[in-house]
Parts: structure tokens; C-alpha cells; sequence
């Protein structure tokens, strides 16, 4: 639940203890409810999160890597040119109400602007307001029309007014400081804000750190799928283009085999040149088993003409179908390594997952700069030991398996996917050859890493070092098979 009026006043006064006079030197919205101030004081850098979230409305200080969206939304967009290159003089929070004010002067000591940024805990009417010096709302996170709100009014323009007093309020008032900061248990087993923490309690140094405790966990878990959600989705766009793509080959294929097949009516044509006439529309002609046939015809063109426009379409689709059939087979390999990347991003962890968050792989692009042996070691790859003694490498990046291609593979090795699902490379190498119990080993680590974990039975493709090979062009972690066998393993056994 959001910050309760005493917690927040008692935060509030830490903060101010140490953020005052600090400048503010740069503006983040990392989250639809949250922005992060970045100030420079103390000698530092601190990130002050402001969250407007309904039910986790806080105000504290963060040590957690905060990510800088491409493109700033419009309030953050606007305290960046209004908020940030101002210097903090004081933070306040209101002594009957859960609003937290943070003045600062922005421009010279002789001159400049007052600023008020505002941060209010109101349930669902909470928000981000930033007031100019006479009292007038410049911007805010959300802006309340009169047809949104019966009570208030929030748009740019109008004087603000502090947020009308719930009289059903009741919250207790506590001195700032009785007690002790940390976090305890409430009546119905949750981990719950306390400033009378006891010794069965966490006891923690500051209000901000218990605040900090609190949240950073549930705070970290929302940024790693926000951003995973901003990483997977070029990715998955690119690999919605290629379904389209190979529809439209698929489509140019069924033509051109109809082209093929007008082969024949050439070569009955010539047979009939004899019967036919310029001017006829159509054709009524025996095929080689005797039944009747009806080739339609160009009227304008004479029964020759006819005939070589006919071979020219059949040449036309067997030049085309082998053109269109690499095409379809390019199109599949660039979607299954874009499907691979896909499924290395939705199981990364944070760390893994800011590596891979630069944009979606595409073919036939820059070559990737050569690794050094294991520059990629404790993120790009699982280094696993089976219980048969043999060394299993498990990619788990694009880059990952990059690396494990080009340092750990010789044409001894044994290579593995699944076979139709996304999921990690391995490669079963160290050794001139492997005994059955370290190919079953490893083709079981490529089945539970991928997709198709959950499957029961699942179909391995293992090939030779020798058969596997970095496509030519392709995205990061593209391989070209030239043979593969396949294993069936069975997760369940």
C-alpha cells in the first residue's frame, strides 16, 4: 500500500536533510506512474523516486538501476525543459495531508524561477503537479477536467489549490522520532511500513531505507518487464513482417507452379499447331492418355505465338520456384533465429536482459566485433558439467551462442536444438568423440532449455561441428545445418 501520512513526513525530513541544495541533473519516467529524479548532492548522484501509483505511492531514494525510456513521455518530456537544471531548497510534506512539496530555483541566484513539484498520495486521484512561482499549474502527470473530477480541477493554467480533506481520514499522527524505521508483519501475514519497528522486526537505518526495502523488489520485477516488454517488441514485429513475408512467397510459389505446369500445354500445343487458327480463344486438344483438355488462348496471337507465350511462363515458373523456394527457406532460418533471440528475452534476467536491450537483430547486417575467448563467460553462456563427466555449453544469448560457435566448436563437437521451438544452442565439445549417456545429456539440456519444456516428449536436432556453420548475412545466433538427426528425449521420464 502507498506511504502512510507518518512514514512520509518522516521520509520527507530525511530526504530534505540531504537532498537540499542538491541539483537536480537530469529527469526519468521509467514507469506510466513514477518519475525519477536524478540529483547531484552530498558529493553523488541520487535517484529521488516520485510514485503516483494508487497503491504503492511512495517517496524515497533508490540504489536500483533505473532504465531511460528511448522516448520520454509528455510530463517528463516537459519537466526536463522546465524541472531539471533546478537546484532543490527544500522538501516539505504537509502536515494534515499525504502531499509532499519539493521547492527549487531554477536559473541564477540573483534571478531565475521558483518551482513547486508537488507530489500528492491520494488513492486514485494521485499525481505529479509542477506549479510556477505565482501559484499557477504548469504541467502535471495526469490532468482532472471538471468532467473528470467533482471535487478538482487539474490542468495547466489554474491556481493550484491544495487537494480537498477526506473527512472519513483518520490516519494517526506520529512523531518523526519515536521509534524505530523498519519493516514488520500485519495482522494478515504482509510485510507492512513501520516507525516503532521491535527486535522481531527488520530494523533499518532510515525511514528511506525501510521505504527502499520495501519496494525495491517489487520495483525491480516491474522494470525488468517493462523492459522486456520494450525489448521483444521490435523483435516480435520483425517476426510478424516475416509471417506476412513468407505468405506472399508461399502465394508467389502456388503461381509459378501453375506456371510449371503449363509445360504440358506447350508441348500439346505443338502437337496441335496444325488445328489451330489466330483468333481462337481457346484450344480443345487430347493430352498423351487420351483424355480431352482445353487450353485457353490469345486471341490476338497466332497458334506459334500462343505456343511460345505458353513455354515462356512454364520457363519463367521453374527459373522462378528455385529463386522463390531460397527465398521461403532464407525467411524461415531469419525467423527462427529472431525466435530464438524472442525466447532468450522473455527468460533473461535483468543483467542479461540490458545487454540484449540494443535493437532486434537483422539480417545482413554489420558483422558482430570478434569475442575474445570467454568474454561472453557468466552471460552469454552455461557452462554444464552432465553426469556422465562430458562439458556442455548452453547459450543463453544471441551473442552467446555467437561466441560458443566461434571458441568452443570444432568439427568434433556435437551441436543441438529443438527441433520446431525456440530455444537455447548446445554444444557438446572437449572430447574426439561421446558415449551415448553424454549425447542424451546434453539433447535433454536443449529440450528443457526451450520452449518446449513443458511438452512431455521432445524432438532434438543434433548434428556435427562440421555440418554447423554462422549463416552468411544472418541475425546473431544464426546457424546453417547441412545434416541433422534427430532425439527424441522425454522431460518426463
Amino acid at each position: 500500500m502507498a506511504l502512510d501520512l507518518p512514514m512520509l513526513r518522516q521520509v520527507a525530513e530525511e530526504l530534505n536533510a540531504f537532498l537540499a541544495g542538491g541539483f537536480v541533473n537530469k529527469v526519468h519516467q521509467p514507469l506510466p506512474r513514477e518519475i525519477v529524479l536524478r540529483v547531484r548532492a552530498g558529493g553523488g548522484e541520487k535517484k529521488l523516486m516520485l510514485s503516483a501509483d494508487p497503491q504503492q505511492g511512495r517517496l524515497h531514494v533508490t540504489s536500483l538501476k533505473i532504465p531511460n525510456p528511448p522516448r520520454p513521455p509528455r510530463f517528463c518530456a516537459y519537466l526536463r525543459a522546465h524541472f531539471q537544471g533546478a537546484r532543490i531548497t527544500a522538501i516539505t510534506c504537509s502536515e494534515t495531508d499525504r502531499v509532499v512539496r519539493i521547492a527549487a530555483h531554477r536559473g541564477p541566484s540573483g534571478g531565475g524561477t521558483e518551482l513547486s513539484l508537488y507530489l500528492e498520495l491520494l488513492g486514485r486521484d494521485s499525481n505529479i503537479i509542477l506549479v510556477g512561482a505565482d501559484g499557477v499549474i504548469l504541467d502535471s502527470l495526469y490532468h482532472l477536467s471538471a468532467k473528470e473530477s467533482a471535487t478538482r480541477v487539474v490542468t495547466p493554467g489554474r491556481v493550484y489549490a491544495d487537494p480537498p480533506r477526506n473527512p472519513n481520514s483518520r490516519e494517526p499522527r506520529v512523531s518523526s522520532g519515536a521509534g524505530r524505521p523498519g519493516i514488520t508483519t500485519s495482522a494478515k501475514g504482509k510485510p507492512i511500513l513501520t516507525l516503532c519497528a521491535s527486535d522481531d522486526d527488520e530494523v533499518c537505518p532510515s525511514a528511506n531505507d525501510a521505504v527502499e526495502a520495501l519496494y525495491s523488489g517489487r520495483l525491480q520485477h516491474t522494470l525488468t518487464e517493462v523492459q522486456r516488454k520494450h525489448t521483444a517488441a521490435p523483435v516480435i514485429s520483425r517476426i510478424k513482417a516475416l509471417d506476412r513475408r513468407m505468405l506472399k512467397i508461399q502465394a508467389d510459389i502456388a503461381r509459378l507452379e501453375e506456371y510449371t505446369r503449363m509445360q504440358e500445354e506447350g508441348e500439346l500445343l505443338k502437337a496441335n499447331l496444325h488445328r489451330l487458327n489466330k483468333g481462337m480463344r481457346r484450344a480443345e486438344v487430347t493430352d498423351w492418355e487420351g483424355r480431352p483438355r482445353i487450353i485457353q488462348l490469345d486471341p490476338a496471337l497466332d497458334p506459334l505465338g500462343n505456343m511460345n507465350r505458353i513455354f515462356k511462363k512454364a520457363a519463367k515458373g521453374k527459373r522462378g520456384r528455385s529463386v522463390t523456394s531460397e527465398r521461403l527457406a532464407l525467411t524461415r532460418q531469419e525467423k527462427a533465429g529472431l525466435e530464438d533471440y524472442l525466447y532468450y528475452i522473455e527468460t533473461a534476467g535483468p543483467e542479461d536482459l540490458e545487454a540484449m536491450a540494443a535493437p532486434a537483430p537483422q539480417p545482413r547486417g554489420p558483422r558482430p566485433t570478434k569475442a575474445t575467448p570467454d568474454s561472453h563467460a557468466g552471460h552469454g553462456y552455461l557452462t554444464v558439467t552432465l553426469s556422465s563427466g562430458a562439458v556442455a555449453y548452453v547459450g543463453k544469448s544471441a551473442k552467446g551462442n555467437d561466441h560458443l560457435l566461434k571458441q568452443k566448436a570444432d568439427r568434433n563437437c556435437l551441436w543441438f536444438h529443438v527441433k520446431d521451438y525456440p530455444g537455447a544452442h548446445v554444444i557438446l565439445a572437449g572430447r574426439s568423440s561421446f558415449t551415448e549417456d553424454d549425447i542424451g545429456g546434453a539433447a535433454k539440456l536443449a529440450a528443457e532449455h526451450s520452449k518446449a519444456g513443458a511438452a512431455g516428449k521432445v524432438e532434438v536436432m543434433m548434428a556435427a561441428g562440421k555440418d554447423v556453420g554462422k549463416l552468411k548475412g544472418g541475425a546473431p545466433g544464426q546457424v546453417q545445418i547441412r545434416s541433422y538427426a534427430t532425439r527424441l528425449v522425454n522431460l518426463d521420464g
